[in-house]
């Protein structure tokens, strides 16, 4: 039997994964769900079952009820795991802000924090553009892999429902310039 969740559930599930750095074979490896169906699970070719969603969100470290339907909150009451050399930062935003960060998450179908991610990701890439920030070609391209695997689960998800994509902002010419693996 299959759930009923929400169809933004792709979404949830291609960021929660790329914010622990994981590819679909960590994943797979990590829930005991073959890489193949988290492939379509996140492509939306198929919604999977209870079963699926609670080893999936177990491994990511997120709670059932966020990852299948986006309601609750996204922590399942354990630690998730945090990406190696990663830190945490709070931000504190004024209320209007604040509001409109949520409005644009609830727009998009991600998390506010995804999108905080999103922007901040976007916004070293263009300082390392303009040579304001010193950063490795490697980070770039991992940056900007990260930034492309969210927008194209944003773009399933929104294409499958006619919706009309907004980027950040253009894509920087940094992926010409740096050396492709």
């Amino acid at each position: 039997m299959m759930t009923k969740n929400d169809e933004s559930m792709p979404i949830r599930l291609v960021w929660a994964r790329s914010m622990l750095g994981w590819s679909q074979n960590e994943l797979a490896r990590t829930s005991k769900v073959a890489a193949a169906q988290i492939s379509r699970y996140e492509s939306g070719v198929s919604k999977p079952r209870p079963q699926a969603i609670a080893k999936i969100a177990e491994a990511l470290g997120v709670s059932f009820e966020w990852l299948a339907h986006g309601t609750g909150d996204m922590p399942s009451g354990r630690e998730a795991p945090t990406p190696q050399g990663w830190t945490s930062m709070a931000v504190e935003l004024e209320p209007e802000l604040h509001e409109a960060v949520l409005a644009k998450a609830r727009a998009r179908g991600i998390t506010p924090e995804a999108l905080m991610i999103q922007i901040i990701q976007q916004e070293v890439l263009n300082a390392a553009e303009a040579g304001t920030l010193e950063i490795s070609p490697e980070r770039v391209q991992e940056i900007e892999e990260r930034l492309n695997r969210l927008e194209s689960a944003i773009q399933l998800h929104q294409g499958s429902q006619g919706t009309a994509v907004q980027r950040l902002q253009p894509t920087s010419e940094l992926s010409k310039k740096s050396p492709k693996k």
